[in-house]
């Protein structure tokens, strides 16, 4: 069984020796974590996406625009997330100003069932495009786990209003009069 410290005499009171593992002095995080990959039943670094707080998928932007994505996660694994764990880009466009960002978990590790916000900042590209970058939560010595997330953003070019100033030039001396029966229909003279 994973998660229980016993002594000699609870352990030989509760169960046979096949469901825990025998530990001499408790183990840290980090020697928790080396532990990882020896047997995978007792301990697993996990992650779920709960939701997006900010730019939903295929949110629109003009180019050059810095924003903030944010997701909230749940550690749904069987252990704390260790100090030092971060968020890593794993694909997709790179467009965030960080490849690898900190999460911020106190030194006892993060909670199990526990939910943070986590939030990366972005500048959207330059050229108009759909643009998609993907991102995976990973322990303090670089090992991925749980799910992926992502952000997509649409760029699009916005208006430009110089050719509707530019349409709308009304020479300075034209009246208000002559304003109205342009409008009318009818030709324009340059009285």
């Amino acid at each position: 069984k994973y998660n229980y410290d016993l002594c000699s005499a609870c352990f030989y009171r509760m169960g046979n020796e096949a469901e825990y593992a025998r530990m001499d002095k408790p183990l840290s995080v980090s020697e928790r974590l080396r532990n990882l990959n020896k047997d995978k039943r007792f301990l697993q670094l996990d992650c779920r996406f709960v939701k997006d707080l900010t730019v939903p998928d295929g949110t629109r932007m003009a180019p050059s625009t810095p924003f903030r994505k944010i997701w909230c996660m749940l550690n749904n694994g069987n252990i704390v997330w260790p100090y030092g764990t971060h968020l890593a880009w794993v694909g997709g466009d790179q467009f965030a100003r960080q490849s690898l960002v900190k999460l911020a978990i106190p030194e006892a590790g993060f909670p199990l069932n526990g939910e943070i916000d986590v939030c990366v900042d972005f500048v959207s590209p330059a050229k108009p495009g759909r643009y998609i970058s993907y991102w995976r939560l990973t322990s303090p010595d670089l090992q991925k786990f749980g799910q992926q997330v992502w952000v997509l953003i649409e760029v699009f070019t916005p208006p430009s209003l110089a050719p509707l100033l530019v349409s709308l030039d009304v020479p300075p001396l034209m009246t208000f009069r002559m304003l109205i029966s342009c409008a009318g229909g009818r030709a324009c003279s340059s009285r």
